[in-house]
């Protein structure tokens, strides 16, 4: 098994090595051509799961080339590259259960000192997809080892978000806002967890922060909506509430609040400013 997995890694550096004799022997386009179809038969021969791998990256065809890292995987490699290829790209479309099992084999097959990026990877898709104690053990893991990144304190405040681990999300939103004090998403984290346990002034504050930082918010408008609604700030709550509404009924995909929600709390707080209205006369 070692073998097979020293012989699957090698031959990309074997090919680096015919180009580089190619490049100081000079033997003619005839005899590289030879050679290189050599290693082409080669790796066919010998490692498929390889040969398809590097097949679907010349392919331009994205649809095609998927297919091919399929056909790879299907031939069980012993290196991470088809894995993690095909792995990010199921990732990117949310297909959860298609992701992660791929991911899992990139971090079995890595070598050790490079696992760090994939476990990371594999922690995010684990939070993705609702395996939040599994992505919290991978990403104690980290800990353990020594990795204190933004990325694995920001997962972190994701997970024990998502777990109602709220003095935990905080702490880690906090040390993940230290490595980067322009980054958004900690002080999103912070903001949800401000409202959660009813702190409305601190939430209001993190959001407004935030709207300031981004080029186009939409959902933070709605929450900040929220947060002056509780305040009894009625007239900024429903002016930031219908911008909410305008800009989630625009792009849907841009909140996870979806149109009818925002449209509710719009009525709401509509309803409580027609009330104080009607009071003061």
């Amino acid at each position: 098994m070692n073998l097979r997995r020293l012989w699957e890694a090698s031959l990309t550096k074997i090919l680096l090595l015919l180009i580089i004799i190619a490049l100081i022997v000079r033997p003619g386009w005839g005899y590289f051509l030879l050679a290189f179809l050599g290693w082409i038969l080669l790796t066919f021969l010998s490692a498929p799961g390889v040969f398809w791998s590097y097949a679907a990256i010349l392919i331009p065809n994205p649809d095609l080339g998927e297919k091919l890292l399929e056909k790879a995987v299907s031939y069980k490699p012993l290196i991470p590259t088809p894995y993690l290829t095909l792995g990010l790209s199921y990732a990117r479309r949310r297909q959860w259960a298609k992701a992660i099992p791929l991911l899992e084999q990139v971090v079995t097959h890595s070598p050790k000192g490079k696992k760090t990026q994939n476990l990371i990877w594999l922690a995010e898709a684990y939070r993705a997809g609702g395996f939040y104690e599994k992505s919290l053990s991978t990403l104690e893991q980290l800990l353990t080892k020594g990795t204190q990144s933004m990325k694995v304190f920001l997962n972190l405040a994701l997970v024990h978000l998502q777990l109602g681990h709220l003095p935990q999300a905080l702490e880690y939103a906090e040390k993940a806002r230290a490595g980067n004090l322009s980054a958004t998403e900690p002080v999103l984290i912070q903001a949800k967890v401000h409202f959660k346990i009813g702190d409305y002034q601190q939430a209001k504050n993190d959001y407004q922060w935030v709207i300031e930082h981004l080029k186009y918010p939409v959902e933070s408008l709605y929450w900040l909506g929220r947060c002056e609604l509780e305040l009894g700030e009625i007239d900024a709550a429903v002016d930031h509430l219908q911008t909410a509404v305008e800009r989630i009924t625009e792009d849907p995909l841009l909140a996870d609040v979806t149109k009818e929600e925002a449209e509710e709390w719009l009525e709401r707080a509509r309803k409580v400013s027609n009330e104080k209205s009607d009071a003061q006369f």
